[in-house]
């Protein structure tokens, strides 16, 4: 069984010019690679992003935000 592993997040490095290029696809698929190559059950995705487009693309990946509630406390 795989333990937690996680991928810092690109929004913060994203530029409009790399947009519909696959790239931001292309990680999500190698991070699923991955983690199905070490037993991994699920992968979890967090975004601080409210943006439409951007939750519409996660949804399109395949990931969904109705299974998990996060919460976050900042110090």
């Amino acid at each position: 069984m795989c333990g937690f592993w996680g991928i810092r997040t690109w929004e913060k490095y994203y530029d409009k010019r790399s947009e519909g290029r696959g790239y931001a696809t292309e990680c999500l698929n190698h991070a699923r690679r991955i983690t199905v190559e070490n037993n991994c059950y699920k992968m979890m995705l967090l975004t601080g992003s409210k943006k439409q487009s951007t939750l519409d693309f996660y949804t399109k990946a395949g990931y969904n935000c109705t299974d998990k509630t996060a919460f976050v406390q900042w110090l």
